[in-house]
């Protein structure tokens, strides 16, 4: 139980400064508009803002276990609800217009 309440503790700062470059990048994704368009993603902004902030100022090593954990499982959970949520789109909106297309299909021919 103690070794369990000191990973979560180890993981916590780490989570932190995630949750601060996400939330950052975020603010920065909404506040550029070129033409009346987000031409930069949330995800890329953040990518650069961990990039800038590890090769500039450095990380300190108490941040590592949460940044480990986030970019190992906080990452591939978001990209797969991600993609998840790209797919239902795609799905329902393909399905949709084929529905309506197969449906005037099959009425066409009933007066």
């Amino acid at each position: 139980m103690k070794l369990e309440l000191n990973m979560r503790q180890s993981i916590v700062p780490g989570m932190i400064l995630a949750f601060i470059i996400a939330y950052l990048s975020e603010f920065i994704h909404k506040s550029i508009i070129i033409g009346g368009q987000k031409p930069i993603s949330g995800v890329i902004v953040a990518i650069i803002l961990g990039m800038l902030v590890k090769n500039t100022v450095g990380v300190n090593k108490a941040f590592q276990p949460g940044i480990s954990f986030a970019m190992q499982s906080v990452l591939k959970a978001a990209i797969f609800l991600l993609g998840l949520g790209l797919s239902f789109i795609a799905v329902v909106t393909t399905g949709l217009k084929a529905w309506q297309l197969s449906s005037f299909a099959l009425l066409l021919p009933y007066p």
